[in-house]
């Protein structure tokens, strides 16, 4: 690890190292079988089938490589598929090889397990190991086996010639099935369209339990054609052990062979890859045979996009393998687009005897990641009262395809339509080659006067074109509120009441409007000498609309009358608040009971009235005319 790290750090930069290392590895990847069955329906014995893991980014793997496998079920048995590119090979797929054998047997389709990897872990630079892990692919209709089926592995000579195609020997190999003890010449049928007349086996050869059988032809045409035909031959299934008939490769009789164009590798790097273009005969010639080799754009490709060196191959006499040179090297550019192709066309010198080759094709591989497309805000957060922001749209770097990113916008935090308005074109272009828009979307804010949260419109995007363009993230405006919170107050419809049943209504408002309705809690508090008992309160919520300044509801304080003559009293009205994007609890008032009971009178009285001298005792007593909420004290002299 430190090795990875001082050399990262020399050629990338410390900070360029800790990106690197901050990364976390991919963790999404899928498996995929990739081969397909050579008769269209089932693999047979022999037949290779290959499958496919792909990793969300580069990875290698680490150990042995000879333990590293894909596991796949073929009918109730599980099979092991190796990898054969070399364990330390890094790249964004590995692919595994298994070789169907005769007791393999799968009618409703190959299934790989979930989390099929066996054998030592896979890593991404400066990583420790990951586990490989992925979904099941169950049953797959188009991957049936039947190991047990014989077919024609090959038959030779591939090339005939018309003059000697009467007792031409022919050999046909079989492979899942052994020819028996009575092979005869009408056991193999010949098969071509157009027919070539006068065709036949004359005689067939095989040794019993044997694989191959060696046939004679006979013909009785023409020796002088000058066209190609083909053919195949069929071999009937009693005249093997097998239990289907069975069809030889293609052969071919002609006069003029043709040479055929190589390119190899047939696949290069963007980046300055390098092709050779060979050719090859089918057989070999009294005299030389020269081929004038041109390079040409094909699919996706332009004449810029390679250059070639060379363009010509000799066939010296009596030889198959050309001699000379011809190379092609892509011209690489930071353009993401599609896999470009080159078309190889080949033409024979006049008068030689060997036809113009058929054109070969070369891939050259993109080396540019698929673009990221970015949704940009000129502003993340405008006033309220007209600010405004502008939409764009970036590529991380040119797409050969024109991106079109269709905007969608929703609304958030209460945001409604008429607070926002919006010009331009919904729908922005990158054209082909660039990495901006040229236009944008216009967002301007409509002000108001209600107290509100801040809200947001996200602004999402769908991305076609460009080359299969990734998905740009969401982007959120944000509009600020400029409205302060409102205050709220309490108000009394008489500050003071009639101790003998007075009422006293109370309403509340707001300075200003609110996005949200307010609810205010009424509490009534007898100030002392005041009681709960001298007053009472019908109802206790009080609430302002959004969008309003004046409560609705009703409370109501009633003062409770009494005989008894006290002090003035008084009553504290307060509330607290919920709502209104945060409103606070208004002041409280102090609502006044006067009391209306006059004075009491004091009363004398002495018992008895009379009393005998010398000793006699009167007790004197007083009253008061009506109670009182203090003590009275009389002071008596005599």
């Amino acid at each position: 690890m430190t090795r990875h790290v001082r050399a990262l750090a020399a050629g990338l930069g410390l900070a360029a190292v800790l990106a690197v290392f901050a990364a976390a590895p991919a963790a999404a990847q899928s498996v995929s079988i990739i081969s397909t069955p050579a008769n269209g329906t089932h693999y047979v014995l022999g037949e290779e089938i290959r499958t496919r893991i792909t990793h969300g980014q580069i990875f290698g793997t680490t150990g042995n490589p000879n333990t590293i496998a894909m596991k796949i079920i073929i009918g109730s048995t599980e099979r092991s598929a190796s990898i054969r590119e070399g364990y330390r090979v890094r790249a964004t797929s590995h692919t595994f090889r298994y070789t169907v054998t005769r007791d393999d047997v799968d009618t409703d389709g190959i299934t790989i397990p979930a989390n099929s990897i066996t054998g030592p872990s896979w890593r991404s630079f400066g990583f420790s190991f990951v586990n490989r892990n992925h979904a099941a692919l169950n049953n797959q209709a188009a991957h049936k086996v039947i190991g047990s089926e014989a077919r024609v592995t090959s038959s030779s000579p591939g090339w005939l010639t018309w003059p000697t195609l009467n007792t031409a020997t022919l050999t046909v190999t079989l492979t899942g099935s052994t020819f028996g003890s009575s092979v005869a010449a009408s056991n193999f049928t010949i098969n071509a369209s157009p027919a070539i007349t006068g065709l036949s086996v004359t005689n067939a050869s095989a040794t019993s339990g044997g694989t191959t059988a060696t046939l004679t032809l006979g013909y009785t045409g023409s020796t002088t054609l000058t066209g190609d035909r083909t053919f195949t031959v069929t071999v009937a299934a009693a005249a093997h052990a097998g239990t289907i008939n069975l069809t030889t490769n293609t052969m071919t009789v002609g006069t003029i062979p043709t040479p055929t164009l190589a390119i190899s590798p047939t696949s290069i790097a963007e980046n300055g890859g390098v092709a050779t273009v060979t050719a090859t005969l089918d057989k070999t010639l009294v005299q030389p045979v020269t081929v004038t080799a041109t390079a040409e754009a094909g699919t996706n490709a332009a004449a810029g996009d390679f250059t070639q060196t060379g363009t010509t191959l000799t066939f010296p006499a009596g030889t198959t393998a050309s001699t000379g040179l011809i190379t092609l090297t892509a011209v690489d550019n930071d353009t993401d687009g599609p896999n470009k192709t080159v078309r190889v066309t080949g033409s024979s010198a006049t008068g030689s005897q060997a036809r113009s080759p058929s054109d070969a094709t070369m891939t050259i591989t993109d080396d540019d990641g698929t673009p990221t497309p970015t949704l940009v805000l000129s502003a993340t957060s405008i006033s309220e009262n007209g600010g405004t922001a502008t939409v764009t749209a970036t590529l991380s770097h040119p797409s050969v395809q024109p991106t079109t990113v269709t905007l969608t916008e929703a609304a958030q935090g209460g945001l409604q339509a008429s607070d926002y308005a919006q010009a331009g074109s919904s729908t922005l272009t990158i054209a082909a080659g660039a990495t901006t828009t040229t236009d944008n979307r216009r967002f301007t804010a409509v002000d108001n006067d209600v107290d509100a949260p801040d809200k947001s419109l996200r602004i999402s995007a769908a991305v076609t074109n460009g080359h299969g363009a990734g998905t740009a993230q969401n982007v959120t405006l944000t509009f600020t509120d400029d409205e302060a919170t409102p205050t709220a107050a309490l108000a009394l419809s008489a500050s003071s009441i009639a101790e003998n049943g007075g009422v006293a209504t109370v309403t509340a408002t707001l300075s200003g409007t609110s996005s949200e309705a307010t609810t205010l809690t009424v509490t009534t508090t007898a100030v002392s000498p005041a009681t709960q008992a001298d007053f009472t309160r019908t109802g206790s919520t009080l609430t302002i609309a959004a969008g309003t300044t004046t409560s609705a509801g009703l409370v109501t304080v009633t003062a409770v009358d009494n005989a008894t003559d006290a002090p003035d009293k008084s009553v504290t009205v307060a509330a607290s608040a919920s709502g209104g994007n945060g409103v606070a609890a208004p002041s409280s008032m102090t609502l006044a009971i006067p009391d209306d009971d006059a004075a009491p009178g004091v009363t004398l009285a002495l018992n008895p009235a009379s009393i005998a001298e010398p000793s006699g005792v009167s007790t004197v007593s007083a009253t008061l005319s009506r109670p009182s909420s203090e003590p009275s004290t009389v002071t008596v002299t005599a």
